[in-house]
């Protein structure tokens, strides 16, 4: 019999996850638990895991039972392999262990934690039939954007640190007006330049070229201020009856009108010149560049650690391309782990790594450093790499290329610091060059 949904539980949460298989099943929705589903003399090991692979939405009921259980970990990650729809349940006011956050931070929580649990089924129910409705429209050849509908969620929440969808869609459309701003700026700036130069291109048309024109003023005799074969006059308000028309040599910078209130678009005459992407003002250092990367590198879409030391460490800073910054987790460096998801699987031959908090060798020497590594992919690749004690990207290279929609890092052992036990990654980057 064809299942839809499988119910991830533990056995102290068994009472909530059979009233919400019976309230389902009741609702025309199979659902797959165990050890219901289990036959008799079957591996049941191997009969979860068919079951996760047929079924198309995983119902996580999360608790303190789910998180403390070992089990609930391994069906979570298999689910998460196996593409399928994961939606957390939550029935008690708890976050998500380190063994379920990375695979369940980026869902849409259905947040039951108002008693009675009960009320909430319905919510449930219409969030799984609108997934089926959405699953159905896509095999019947309607258009897709080739990802899975989003989950209709109500009263949902997300684990603190995420940013939402929303966010940052509004924070990318910010952006994009500013630099239409600038953009916009720069060629009024470009057009207002290109007028003064024409102003003093026509002005220079004089029938007479022995004698400087004073001004641009008209005189008492219109036939003595404009020769017949003269361009016309522009009007008086272009340029003011006080100021002389000088000429310019190619290239020579443009000057302000005496007495304008503007200052000059150009700088003077014996102002050196900038060179192509030189800063206007030399006294403000240019930024340190940032790291570099390589052009197939993979987009990072969410990054998640088992810890953070404080606001200005956390875990995004492993992945912003700047050396002078790290992730640093609260405690020992031991045992720490730090995931990153990507925005779209990509194809993963080597990372690349800035052990410590980088900065200078005496911060390095003082702090903890990484001695060995275990880097886990989502297609089940898992490599242990050892660094060298040394304050510089190390580059690690995968036994075989790997399609992964995630990879963990999980820190074995440490070399020791002179003065702290705490230290982090200053910078991890992906497919670097040889």
């Amino acid at each position: 019999m064809k299942r839809s949904v499988f119910i991830s539980h533990s056995s102290g949460d068994k009472p909530v996850a059979e009233e919400v298989r019976v309230f389902l099943e009741k609702n025309g929705v199979l659902c797959w638990i165990a050890p219901r589903d289990v036959m008799p003399g079957e591996n049941y090991g191997a009969a979860i895991l068919d079951a996760i692979d047929e079924c198309r939405v995983f119902l996580l009921i999360l608790s303190h039972h789910s998180n403390q259980s070992n089990q609930v970990a391994r069906e979570v990650e298999r689910a998460a392999s196996s593409d399928s729809i994961i939606i957390p349940f939550r029935i008690e006011d708890v976050q998500p262990s380190r063994n379920l956050a990375f695979y369940v931070s980026s869902a849409h929580w259905l947040d039951a934690t108002e008693k009675p649990v009960q009320r909430h089924y319905e919510d449930l129910l219409t969030a799984i039939r609108d997934w089926q409705k959405n699953e159905g429209s896509e095999q019947t050849g309607k258009p897709s954007d080739g990802a899975p509908p989003p989950l209709p969620v109500v009263s949902t929440q997300r684990s603190a640190g995420y940013p939402t969808a929303r966010v940052a869609m509004v924070i990318g459309a910010l952006a994009l007006l500013s630099l239409g701003g600038l953009l916009l700026y720069k060629m009024s700036l470009r057009n207002k330049a290109a007028q003064t130069t024409a102003v003093g291109e026509i002005s220079s048309l004089s029938p007479v070229p022995a004698t400087p024109i004073p001004s641009l003023a008209p005189s008492s005799t219109p036939e003595e201020s404009v020769a017949p074969s003269a361009a016309p006059a522009l009007p008086e308000t272009t340029v003011p009856p006080t100021a002389p028309v000088a000429r310019r040599k190619p290239g020579e910078p443009l000057h302000s009108p005496a007495g304008s209130e503007q200052p000059a678009i150009a700088p003077s005459v014996n102002a050196p010149r900038l060179r192509p992407g030189q800063p206007l003002n030399p006294s403000v250092p240019e930024p340190s560049p940032p790291t570099p990367t390589a052009e197939n590198a993979p987009v990072v879409h969410e990054v998640a650690a088992s810890s953070q030391l404080n606001e200005s460490s956390g875990a995004n800073l492993a992945f912003d391309g700047n050396r002078d910054t790290a992730w640093v987790p609260k405690g020992k460096l031991v045992d720490q782990s730090i995931s990153v998801h990507f925005k779209s699987p990509a194809v993963i031959r080597a990372v690349s790594i800035l052990n410590g908090v980088g900065q200078d060798e005496e911060r390095y020497r003082s702090s903890n450093r990484i001695k060995t590594l275990r880097i886990m992919l989502s297609d089940g690749t898992n490599k242990m790499v050892t660094f060298k004690d040394e304050l510089k990207m190390q580059r690690f290279e995968l036994d075989r290329p790997a399609m992964a929609n995630w990879i963990k890092f999980e820190i074995v052992s440490a070399f020791r610091g002179s003065k702290s036990t705490r230290s982090g990654i200053a910078e991890i980057t992906f497919n670097p060059p040889p």
